[in-house]
């Protein structure tokens, strides 16, 4: 089985971004938050 690949921060931010997610902050390490859409239920 090969390796995997090693990302740097930019690239992992940039693929979480299309799943939703967004930088928080980032003193030290990256903080994420992802933002949800309401669920309506019927």
């Amino acid at each position: 089985m090969p390796k995997l690949r090693r990302l740097a921060g930019r690239e992992a931010l940039s693929i979480l971004q299309g799943f939703g997610f967004q930088q928080a902050s980032q003193r030290g390490s990256i903080k994420l938050v992802r933002e949800v859409a309401e669920r309506v239920r019927c």
